[in-house]
């Protein structure tokens, strides 16, 4: 029975300041140091039960197990928290350059951007780049291969864990990059909703209505509302009928099921 209560005090355990050094440990959930305040900072355990830490002597980061033991040695000029496919992005203390890591502490994709994001959920991430032309960012997937070749005309306006939002600053249309690492050209007026997993609400270029696409960017539902709000818990949006005006509530098919203008 002991075994199991100290089991679960070192399981549910959260990064803390002492107030008296100004370091970090861990206290169990009453409050008790089950961790030594010892490092410049500390972060929450991560799934592979590992934790981000600064040793506050060397300034540097690495990340230390549940027994405060450094598993990946402090050696990293910054870095972040594991992503989903079991890379982080770390900056390399010597270069000065942002790559990422294995939770062996392992180079998967060099150090060699001048920054750099975490992973999102559909393996894919921005680098910045710099060519002739200057600083630039480009997406990249999991091996590190560029998604999008390095153009200017691309522009990443939003970032999530499923979708990167892209836009062309020659014509002004967006695109994205999907969940599975697919390039959707920009062809689209406007594109809302983008961060849900459903579908995208997008703005067509000659008609200037709404309707849904889906992640191929190809349409489900014809553009045919003035305006349509995000979905709410039950999957339905608000829009308005380009025909009448008036204001109705739609399904994710398009389909009118609440108050259909008439």
């Amino acid at each position: 029975m002991e075994k199991e209560n100290i089991s679960a005090r070192i399981i549910n355990i959260s990064p803390k300041v002492d107030t008296n050094t100004w370091l970090f440990g861990y206290v169990d959930c009453e409050g008790n140091w089950v961790i030594e305040a010892q490092f410049g900072i500390c972060h929450e355990f991560e799934i592979s039960g590992l934790a981000l830490a600064k040793d506050a002597q060397l300034e540097l980061y690495g990340w230390i197990n549940k027994k405060g033991d450094w598993v990946i040695e402090p050696k990293y000029l910054w870095a972040f928290s594991f992503a989903a496919n079991g890379l982080a992005v770390a900056r390399d203390a010597n270069t000065k350059r942002w790559g990422y890591i294995n939770e062996k502490g392992e180079w998967v994709i060099k150090a060699k951007y001048r920054g750099a994001t975490t992973f999102n959920n559909a393996g894919a991430a921005l680098v910045m780049v710099k060519d002739a032309k200057g600083l630039k960012w480009v997406a990249i997937n999991e091996r590190g291969k560029l998604l999008l070749a390095p153009q200017n005309i691309y522009g990443f306006s939003r970032f999530n864990n499923m979708r990167i939002l892209i836009f062309d600053t020659k014509t002004g249309l967006y695109g994205f990059i999907n969940s599975n690492c697919e390039v959707i050209k920009p062809k689209f007026k406007q594109l809302l909703d983008y961060y849900n997993e459903g579908p995208i609400i997008a703005q067509d270029t000659k008609t200037n209505f709404w309707g849904f696409i889906n992640e191929s960017g190809k349409w489900i539902s014809e553009p045919k509302f003035m305006e349509i709000e995000p979905f709410d818990n039950e999957g339905l949006a608000k829009a308005q009928d380009a025909k009448t005006q008036l204001w109705g509530h739609i399904n994710l098919e398009g389909e009118w099921i609440k108050n259909p203008p008439h």
